[in-house]
């Protein structure tokens, strides 16, 4: 079955970015299109729904970009040895791109050895051994273009700040405001979708949710139906704020 074209509104945030208002005209139409995708409860509608989310992401993050030079380049790597939040649609779109990867078995050794290495330390003890991301090679990352919204939208002004964090110091690292509130407003979006969708609503840590799911590809039918399959250790817990906002988005779109 074809899937249905997003609805005009969702075009012109497409072409223009999304703006920062919390719940306005169009991000009550881009909670209902997230809605409609979801509850086809298809591997296609999913990745659809990806797509869009990372596609607003970026243009998002151009049209808000237009203040101080972020120190961000290729080669810089020091934030992708930090904990990453992902959103359950993104996680199954790049678990499938893995299970269909040439050099899948030489990555997936490495996302164990990263679940395996991580399970015994804390973010400040991953950052001091240098624990990097299991898609992180040659500092740089190898699944770039599927990246998530979380990594999208985490920029630096200041690379010393990165330095003196992945160094053990203070974890000030000074990013663009829009980017921060951005980041959170998406996920919301998408949070209150798949609420009103009757699906588990969590963040979930990517390279553990990663390698489950490519040993286990089943898991995202059971997330499909209703069930969330992952076990302890992968979940992010979304706080009271932030379940008020997810409630608040469902109200909005009527959903």
């Amino acid at each position: 079955m074809p899937l249905p074209k997003p609805p005009h509104g969702v075009r012109t945030i497409l072409d223009t970015g999304l703006t920062l208002p919390a719940i306005s005209e169009e991000t009550v139409a881009l909670t209902r299109w997230f809605h409609r995708l979801l509850v086809l409860r298809t591997p296609e509608a999913n990745d659809e729904l990806v797509r869009t989310l990372h596609a607003i992401t970026d243009k998002s993050a151009v049209r808000t970009g237009q203040g101080p030079r972020l120190a961000c380049a290729k080669g810089c790597a020091y934030c992708c040895s930090t904990h990453v939040t992902v959103l359950a649609p993104e996680v199954f779109a790049l678990a499938r791109a893995v299970r269909g990867a040439a050099k899948h078995g030489a990555l997936h050794d490495r996302l164990r050895g990263h679940v395996a290495t991580q399970a015994t330390m804390d973010l400040a003890a991953r950052r001091l051994a240098g624990v990097g991301c299991a898609f992180l090679v040659d500092s740089a990352c190898s699944a770039y273009a599927r990246r998530p919204m979380t990594c999208r939208m985490f920029a630096s002004f200041d690379v010393r700040a990165c330095v003196a964090a992945a160094a053990g110091g203070p974890d000030a690292i000074s990013q663009p405001q829009d980017y921060v509130t951005l980041r959170s407003l998406l996920a919301v979006i998408t949070y209150a979708a798949m609420q009103a969708a009757g699906l588990p609503v969590a963040g979930y840590e990517l390279n553990r949710t990663v390698s489950a799911l490519v040993d286990a590809p089943g898991h995202e039918a059971d997330w499909y139906g209703g069930s969330d399959p992952f076990g302890g250790g992968t979940h992010d817990a979304l706080s009271t704020d932030v379940r008020r906002s997810i409630d608040a988005f469902v109200a909005a779109a009527g959903l």
